[in-house]
């Protein structure tokens, strides 16, 4: 009795651990909307089940499932669409986290009453990010944009750079000086940056001496005033 009591327990959970992946979803509505139990969040996981194609290299398998109904006659079929459908699931939500990062870096950057320029930089960010998801589906990198904001906030009085992406959707910065002094950063995850620095040479000004390396966010301002020089147009 002990034994089939058990058996009946796991098919049921079974059956109801599929049940949520299949449509009978009974979202909470007392939550905010960006949050995972809202209804417009749950919606979104229910319209990718809807809608694999929009999910990559799981779209045939899913389309021929069907999206309502699924035929599960053992139970090596069910733990199979289980574990697809909850990859929908998971992408879901790791896309709702990202999403929901980088508004918040931006909103923090816009905000900042310490940060010099900070609302234009925001305005820019923001702009490039829209662009990047209109022009070819990449988004903005979350690692990327928290490192240059790290930066900014250990450096606020920088005056406004030229901001643009790189294909990979991370954060580029250059601030252009006179005698044609350079410093360019590619800012990477973990604190880390790839720094590029133009200067002219202090004996023959007629040579530009170029630098190049990686540091971190913490130290690549001090290694760009060693190698340029007076800084004082980092901040006019």
């Amino acid at each position: 009795m002990m034994t089939t009591t058990i058996q009946t327990e796991n098919s049921q959970m079974d059956a109801g651990s599929c049940s949520f992946l299949s449509g009978s979803i009974s979202p909470r509505t007392d939550e905010a909307p960006g949050h995972p139990h809202s209804d417009s969040f749950l919606r979104t996981i229910q319209d990718a089940a809807v809608a694999p194609d929009t999910w990559g290299g799981d779209a045939e398998d899913l389309a021929s499932m069907g999206t309502t109904s699924v035929a599960m006659p053992t139970r090596d079929a069910t733990e199979t669409v289980c574990a697809k459908r909850l990859r929908i699931v998971f992408r879901a939500t790791e896309d709702w986290k990202r999403r929901g990062e980088l508004d918040h870096l931006i909103g923090l950057l816009q905000d900042s009453a310490e940060i010099r320029c900070g609302e234009k930089m925001a305005r820019r960010v923001r702009a490039l990010r829209q662009m990047a998801l209109e022009e070819g589906d990449t988004e903005m990198g979350t690692d990327s944009l928290r490192s240059f904001f790290e930066f900014l906030t250990l450096n606020p009085r920088l005056r406004y750079p030229e901001i643009s992406l790189t294909p990979d959707g991370d954060i580029y910065a250059r601030w252009k000086g006179p005698q044609k002094m350079l410093l360019s950063i590619h800012f990477l995850p973990e604190s880390r940056v790839r720094y590029v620095l133009f200067a002219p040479d202090r004996r023959r000004p007629a040579l530009i001496n170029r630098a190049s390396g990686t540091d971190s966010v913490y130290g690549v301002f001090q290694t760009a005033a060693r190698f340029l020089g007076p800084t004082d147009w980092l901040v006019q």
